[in-house]
């Protein structure tokens, strides 16, 4: 397997086996996309211009290589300051890059082109050099088509389902082009490039099936093997889901699920990991629990991930409030960690732009959108954020999860059935109980 410059990304192979396979259609969305930014072509040009020099060149007469990699990123800095784009991602639309963004992006592209003839014509290029004008050419044609993209009716074939989308972020503007299915190139490329491909994790199944994953990854013959857990969950962990609380979605929930929170934490004696789905939520429920508990409190963003980690492990009474990004990948085993909270169900984030699109696609072509991806793709990712409790035959501890839609809404039973089989209760006293008798 190749990526788009043509280096080996996978070695040749007969058995392919993939860990971590919840994470593929994530990675093969990156992998298959495309992107263009100031900053590659910053880097193009710093690179093309270290790769000039060190050939030698520097006291060459012939000066159109270093000359034009000005002319480059001019070019570049124009076309990035014409378009009108907000801080953070968005759905990117035709008319952003119409009228000056076009011209200017016109011009970058031959730019871009030229500095690739340039590099080709030169005598003796390095392979380096080389390198860097492969390059240009390869952003060339991803420039060239958002710029199509521009240019397309309503009514225009659409090729291959895509979404095309902005991110501002520091020095950064970022235009990148992502499947919304990577079903066939999944198969060609990974599926059919072995004799026997094998996909492993914790997290593949939604209640009990496979479905989603062969339906994402377009797995159309497979034997499938469900191994059972090597953990006693009935006995070694309790699921609370406190009833009381109000719906997710209502005024005042983060308000009153701080509270709950805090009474967790005072139960558990700290030692627990609360996970949520948004900063914005994070931080608030840092700022009503700041100063109100009786052991340390960390959030993400104090400090690095794997500082915070290591504090986690060895304060053994900490509390660490954290977002996505914890939600796998962690691994603290004893006591440290006994009580997992989830703040809500981790359905996507409605502002990520590929999400959105994809279950546009989804409706299109005649799914339910909620149902077919939503649904069990929230499921996995709760299955994660739940896995970092139990990490060892010794291990005890609580699973919270705040959000009673899990009791009160249909899909609920779909979640309960696909997570370990333990204890599960709405009652504070229950989990009480557990804790004194540990």
């Amino acid at each position: 397997m190749r990526d788009s410059s043509q280096f080996q990304v996978i070695p040749s192979h007969d058995v392919l086996v993939l860990d971590e396979a919840h994470l593929l259609e994530d990675v093969a969305t990156d992998f298959f996309g495309v992107e263009i930014s100031n900053l590659r072509v910053e880097r193009l040009v710093r690179d093309a211009h270290r790769e000039w020099t060190s050939a030698g060149a520097a006291g060459a007469e012939d000066r159109s290589i270093p000359t034009h990699l000005g002319h480059l990123a001019e070019a570049s800095l124009r076309f990035f300051q014409t378009l009108d784009l907000a801080e953070g991602t968005q759905r990117l639309r035709p008319e952003a890059l119409e009228g000056t963004g076009r011209e200017a992006g016109r011009e970058l592209t031959q730019a871009l082109h030229l500095l690739h003839d340039l590099v080709q014509a030169a005598p003796g290029k390095p392979e380096g050099l080389l390198h860097c004008a492969r390059r240009a050419r390869e952003q060339a044609g991803i420039l060239q088509g958002f710029l199509e993209f521009a240019g397309e009716s309503p009514g225009d074939p659409a090729g291959p389902p895509t979404v095309r989308w902005s991110e501002r972020r520091g020095r950064g503007t970022f235009l990148r082009s992502s499947p919304l299915d990577v079903s066939a190139d999944f198969r060609r490329t990974i599926l059919e490039s072995a004799d026997a491909v094998i996909l492993t994790s914790a997290t593949l199944s939604t209640a009990g099936r496979f479905d989603f994953l062969r339906s994402r990854l377009g797995i159309l013959e497979a034997r499938e093997f469900h191994a059972a857990s090597p953990f006693d969950y009935a006995g070694q962990a309790i699921l609370y889901i406190p009833r009381h609380l109000s719906d997710p979605r209502s005024p005042g929930f983060v308000e009153s699920a701080a509270e709950e929170i805090r009474g967790i934490l005072e139960v558990t004696r700290g030692r627990a990991l609360v996970l949520f789905t948004s900063l914005e939520a994070m931080e608030a429920t840092h700022r009503r629990l700041q100063g109100r508990l009786s052991f340390p409190l960390m959030v993400q963003g104090q400090a690095p991930r794997m500082e915070l980690l290591d504090r986690f492990r060895n304060e053994v009474a900490s509390v660490l409030l954290a977002t996505r990004s914890f939600w796998q990948g962690v691994d603290v085993v004893g006591e440290a960690l006994s009580c997992v909270i989830v703040h809500k169900l981790p359905f996507g984030f409605p502002g990520d732009p590929v999400l959105e699109a994809r279950l546009e696609y989804i409706q299109q072509e005649g799914g339910d959108p909620f149902w077919d991806y939503q649904v069990p793709a929230a499921i996995i990712t709760l299955r994660q954020g739940l896995g970092r409790l139990i990490r060892s035959e010794q291990d005890r501890g609580a699973l919270c999860i705040l959000d009673s839609r899990l009791l009160t809404r249909r899909y609920g039973g779909v979640f309960l059935e696909s997570l370990p089989s333990c204890r599960v209760t709405s009652s504070p006293e229950d989990l009480r109980r557990f804790f004194a008798a540990g």
